[in-house]
């Protein structure tokens, strides 16, 4: 069974995320939607904080190797990070199967400087924020107005960190959608990195319609 088509469905209404193209029978032009939906509405900035200042030195006794750490993560560096937008345009969608009842996408995620920690392998931070997202997108296969239109709110999203992947490597980011009902749905998630297969993460995201009546 194909994902559910069109069928004249416009976008819900006075809802202006979401156009037609997210519903589409095309199962490409979905996923592409919903992740032009995703980069514009999720932004992840922090609040402006004018009167921010360091003040570690006062609580802890060596201050001289604190106080250094400003300089290398500061509060500026946050403003200029839009965690989302950033990695929301990365992913490159490497494969799509719109079959019912385990619609399944998988993308590719070249792995930047600025994804990772101080010993340059992927934070633990943004492999959970790309399985939060990728995970989520096998909805698009079955969401039309009034079911799972806004492809939910994560109620879980357990990782098993197995493997480091590093600066350059490529990593392919499997989805399924393994069960889905009115209210809930249950996904799983395979991190790869393409150049020999290993696993570096897995995920099980269990995902709630906000939208759903009760």
């Amino acid at each position: 069974m194909s994902a559910n088509k069109n069928n004249g469905h416009n976008a819900p209404s006075g809802n202006t995320q979401i156009d037609n193209a997210a519903y589409a029978s095309d199962p490409e032009a979905r996923i592409n939607a919903w992740l032009r939906i995703i980069s514009n509405q999720s932004h992840g900035k922090v609040p402006d904080i004018p009167h921010f200042e360091w003040h570690i030195h006062e609580t802890i006794e060596n201050a001289q190797q604190v106080s250094s750490y400003p300089h290398q993560f500061t509060l500026a560096d946050l403003h200029k990070q839009d965690w989302m937008n950033d990695l929301v345009p990365q992913l490159r969608i490497h494969s799509l199967d719109a079959n019912m009842p385990h619609p399944a996408a998988s993308f590719l995620f070249t792995i930047k400087r600025e994804h990772c920690n101080n010993m340059g392998t992927l934070h633990g931070g943004c492999t959970a924020t790309l399985f939060d997202i990728c995970t989520t997108l096998p909805l698009a296969f079955v969401t039309r107005p009034g079911f799972w239109d806004m492809l939910g709110v994560s109620r879980t999203l357990s990782i098993s960190y197995l493997s480091a992947a590093r600066v350059g490597d490529e990593v392919v980011i499997e989805c399924e959608l393994l069960q889905v009902g009115n209210k809930l749905a249950a996904i799983k998630g395979v991190m790869r990195r393409k150049k020999d297969n290993t696993i570096v993460a897995t995920c099980e995201h269990g995902k709630y319609n906000a939208g759903a009546k009760v």
